[in-house]
């Protein structure tokens, strides 16, 4: 005698894509994934060479900078950064800034006095 067949072994196109554009379906949706991470991928890239720019030119303006501090205060020596040809800083010796600050006279602070003559 035969088994008994049950609801289980009923078979069924259920949750199936019988439709003929199934499988083109698929494909066109690969495609578009595909570029669209093209898309992204050159984002990324112009954006990370944007990055890129920014920081060479954060690093040759502290080069400008401590440059210029330093011809203001007249440090001598071991200069506050060393710079390439570039701009770009690979040796930074830390320098305490006084903005605004007055730098001692060599004749001890004294002010010349007026000898009382013509005004």
């Amino acid at each position: 005698m035969p088994a008994r067949r049950g609801l289980q072994d009923i078979r069924s196109y259920a949750g199936r894509d019988t439709s003929p554009g199934a499988e083109h379906k698929k494909y066109v949706r690969l495609s578009v994934l595909e570029m669209e991470r093209a898309r992204r991928q050159h984002e990324y890239e112009a954006a990370r060479s944007r990055a890129d720019m920014a920081l060479a030119r954060v690093q040759r303006l502290e080069g400008e900078i401590a440059e210029i501090i330093d011809a203001v205060r007249g440090v001598s020596g071991t200069a506050a950064a060393e710079c390439d040809s570039n701009g770009e800083v690979h040796r930074r010796v830390e320098v305490k800034h006084t903005y605004g600050a007055r730098r001692p006279r060599p004749d001890g602070g004294r002010t010349p006095r007026s000898t009382g003559g013509s005004r």
